[in-house]
């Protein structure tokens, strides 16, 4: 029984591990400014400027919020007596934290796309078509 639950520890911790903590490049939103730069017209890069100065503070909230909550769900899986309850109550509020972030990216990157041009926004979407900026993952241990 206790190999069993240690196990159970085991992988959930992993699974907490690799499901919630994706760390993002050093400065995401620089790497997209130095992309978008010399790419889209200056009154598109400066739409695109002004979504990330939006975006840049609710990242850094998101951040900071969800490595708090992180500690949260560690504390629960090194708890003497494994809560699920408590357990998935912390992961729930990390992946609301995450959805809140997402919500607010879409509904303001929404709101310059249609201020964009189409050839603008044709630089946009090669951009999200080319995946996440910054290194790739590491490999799955």
């Amino acid at each position: 029984m206790f190999v069993s639950v240690a196990g159970n520890l085991f992988f959930a911790g992993w699974i907490a591990s690799q499901s919630f903590y994706r760390p993002p490049p050093p400065d995401m939103f620089a790497d997209i400014e130095r992309h978008m730069e010399d790419r889209l017209t200056p009154e598109g890069f400066v739409l695109m400027q002004d979504l990330i100065s939006k975006m840049r503070p609710k990242f850094s909230a998101m951040s900071h919020d969800s490595r708090v909550n992180r500690d949260a769900i560690v504390d629960t899986i090194e708890a003497e007596s494994f809560d699920k309850a408590a357990f998935m109550s912390a992961t729930a509020r990390l992946m609301g934290i995450r959805n809140d972030l997402d919500t607010a990216m879409i509904d303001n990157a929404a709101d310059v796309m249609e201020k964009l041009n189409p050839a603008d926004r044709r630089v946009v979407a090669d951009f999200i078509a080319m995946g996440p900026p910054g290194p790739p993952p590491p490999p799955p241990r």
